[in-house]
């Protein structure tokens, strides 16, 4: 009876977790404003380890469409420039060799279009994996079911 509760506790965790990392795939997504979790999965090496551009620089918002990064150590501008030139999110990006300035182009319908089917298909790809996961534990709760009745079946005799 335990393993069927901590099976189910497990499954709800597991679910939990594919939302949450679904949140972050869409928080990655452009679209025609900037987000405040927008640059937090981008990661930059600083003194060797890889940290979000957020710990290494102040992030201004400026309007919904611009936002300003100014690296506390200037020897990381160019890093980050090319960085977010690499990320490749559809953004105009302005190094002025003091700050960096990221604009939002607006969306053409292609573009839109496009990003449909991208969250369309993480949304499926998180569809899937949550449906297995719930699968498999249906055939462990059905085994443990199975078993319980067999030694309750017993207990009688």
């Amino acid at each position: 009876m335990k393993e069927s509760f901590d099976l189910i506790k497990k499954f709800k965790l597991e679910v939990k977790d594919k939302k949450e990392k679904f949140k972050k795939q869409i928080l990655k997504i452009r679209i025609d404003r900037i987000n405040e979790n927008f640059l937090d999965s981008i990661n930059i090496e600083y003194y060797g380890n890889k940290v979000p551009i957020n710990k290494i620089s102040t992030i201004l918002k400026v309007n919904s469409i611009t936002v300003l990064i100014k690296p506390w150590e200037k020897k990381y501008l160019n890093i980050i420039y090319k960085t977010l030139l690499k990320e490749d999110r559809g953004l105009i990006i302005i190094n002025d060799g003091k700050m960096i300035k990221l604009k939002i182009s607006k969306l053409t319908e292609e573009t839109r279009k496009k990003l449909i089917k991208k969250v369309k298909f993480f949304l499926e790809k998180k569809k899937i994996e949550i449906r297995n996961i719930r699968n498999e534990v249906n055939k462990k709760l059905t085994k443990f079911s199975s078993l319980e009745e067999d030694f309750f079946k017993k207990k009688k005799k």
